[in-house]
């Protein structure tokens, strides 16, 4: 029995990136002499998400810079980004977390950067005041607008003492340093669902008063989750 042909084709978005294709044109799919499909990466990772213009980066401002405590934080979330969506809405898929001390440091230190996820069997996420002054929200394709239902505010005392996880480390930093921090690439395997919370905290060496600020960038995407 032979086998027919079968030709598979892929449906486009539309634009001027391919051919000056429009919406829902056939692009035939191309493969090597061994049947292996041949296909490459046109963008970088996340500039397909970036283009679509939901893509956020909050921070605490620098005015309301926290104390980084040489203690594991007990219910206490630096910061929050809350996802206000009803049930069925939009999931925000974490990219990166974030912190970076700007004032100098005491003495001799390390940091270790904490994630909280809610949910979790821990318990529930509780929506906070927001507070667009205490925390600096910017878009990463350049859109000054923003409509999304996303709550973000500091000291929020609404997390569970043991569900902290360490996402990154820094040690060895020396004393009197400015710019200390950690950048974790978490890379989508943090999702927050709608309902659903984000907090964020340091521990440090020693006390560095006044000095961290924290943060993180998401993408707003529709998804069905598990």
């Amino acid at each position: 029995m032979t086998n027919p042909d079968v030709n598979l084709y892929s449906a486009t978005r539309g634009g001027s990136e391919l051919y000056n294709n429009t919406a829902n044109q056939p692009s035939g799919l191309i493969s090597n002499n061994r049947g292996d499909l041949a296909v490459a990466q046109a963008l970088p990772s996340y500039a397909e998400l970036v283009r679509l213009g939901r893509t956020f980066t909050m921070r605490t401002a620098t005015a309301s810079a926290f104390n980084a405590v040489a203690a594991l934080p007990t219910t206490l979330g630096a910061a929050i980004l809350f996802n206000n969506e009803s049930a069925g809405g939009l999931s925000y898929v974490i990219h990166s977390i974030f912190c970076t001390t700007i004032v100098t440091a005491a003495a001799a230190t390390q940091y270790s950067l904490l994630a909280q996820v809610l949910p979790s069997p821990l318990g529930t996420a509780t929506a906070p005041t927001h507070s667009a002054t205490t925390t600096i929200l910017t878009n990463r394709s350049g859109n000054t607008s923003y409509t999304s239902k996303a709550k973000r505010a500091i000291n929020v005392t609404t997390f569970f003492t043991d569900g902290w996880e360490v996402v990154g480390t820094q040690g060895g930093l020396a004393a009197a340093n400015i710019g200390g921090g950690v950048f974790a690439n978490i890379a989508g395997s943090i999702i927050i669902p709608p309902q659903g919370a984000l907090g964020m905290n340091v521990v440090a060496g020693t006390v560095n008063t006044a000095g961290m600020i924290v943060g993180c960038t998401w993408s707003e995407v529709q998804l069905t989750l598990g």
